[in-house]
């Protein structure tokens, strides 16, 4: 009888040890979280509740460090051992040095949410009053403005365009050099995050019920993938669409081939950011205080 337990106990701990880890899991790392990037082996998150940006160990799944930066921390950048900060609630820019712990504040305009690295500079979109900054990355010297009268919240840099969302439901794509409008495109209501990959643009759009796939070169919408409504961050790789769905509380894993909802996970309240670090899909729960984990394989 004694054999026969050993045997069954055996039996389900490798059982157990085949199944891995959890797939799901979560990661405490403050009130607000909101948008989260990678950089190498390590994982970023800007915390607006706390006022900080938090360094994660995406392997590990552990916080390794966190620094104050004040404000409002929105969109988060990285670059040459830089993590460029977005505000929310402020209307500077922070250049935070990680190597020689120096914090700089950049004054840009009046809710410089968004913000993405490439080229030698940081462009920021402004959620307030409209306008789009190009910085040198080295000095933080301001080399342009492009003005609109429309809301930004997401931002993304190619070499051969710079992609600017705007809440009536435009994208633009911007010159590099000058800033001057390259193309415009239509896409669906209340467009917010902007993400390149798969040799595509993708847009998420609130109050749409698309995820949108544009071309990178012409702008034309290549597909427009059924997701629902409320759709936030957006991260591409590895045959997959990762994409974040606010009022449902879910993290959609899109699968490229068949251009359809492939997987969906239970997050926390109200997920925003996406980002692939680890072999995993992380996502800031901006509702709660965690950071969502989702194993890739």
């Amino acid at each position: 009888m004694r054999l026969l337990s050993l045997l069954v106990a055996g039996a389900v701990a490798a059982s157990a040890a085949a199944a891995g880890p959890p797939r799901v899991g979560r990661l405490e790392v403050g009130t607000a979280p909101y948008r989260v990037t990678s950089s190498g082996r390590t994982l970023w998150a800007s915390v607006h509740g706390t006022g900080t940006v938090v360094r994660i160990d995406p392997t590990r799944s552990k916080v390794v460090r966190r620094y104050r930066v004040g404000g409002g921390p929105g969109d988060v950048a990285v670059a040459n051992g830089v993590v460029w900060v977005g505000n929310y609630v402020g209307d500077s820019i922070i250049r935070l040095d990680v190597a020689r712990r120096k914090l700089r504040r950049i004054r840009v305009g009046r809710k410089p949410i968004a913000l993405d690295v490439g080229g030698g500079a940081v462009w920021v979109a402004d959620f307030s009053d409209g306008r789009v900054t190009k910085l040198s990355a080295r000095s933080g010297k301001i080399l342009l403005r492009r003005s609109f009268a429309e809301s930004h919240e997401g931002i993304a840099v190619q070499p051969g365009g710079i992609w600017v969302t705007s809440e009536g439901g435009i994208v633009h794509k911007l010159d590099p050099k000058s800033g001057r409008t390259l193309l415009t495109v239509r896409v669906g209501d209340d467009a917010d995050y902007v993400a390149v990959g798969a040799g595509s643009i993708w847009v998420s759009c609130y109050l749409d019920d698309s995820l949108w796939r544009l071309d990178s070169s012409s702008g034309k919408v290549q597909q427009k993938i059924s997701v629902g409504r409320g759709a936030q961050g957006i991260a591409v790789g590895g045959g997959s669409v990762w994409l974040a769905m606010y009022d449902t509380a879910r993290l959609l894993r899109i699968d490229l081939a068949a251009g359809r909802v492939a997987e969906s996970f239970r997050t926390g309240v109200q997920p925003r950011g996406v980002a692939l670090a680890g072999g995993s899909a992380w996502t800031a729960n901006s509702g709660g205080s965690t950071l969502t984990r989702v194993r890739v394989h």
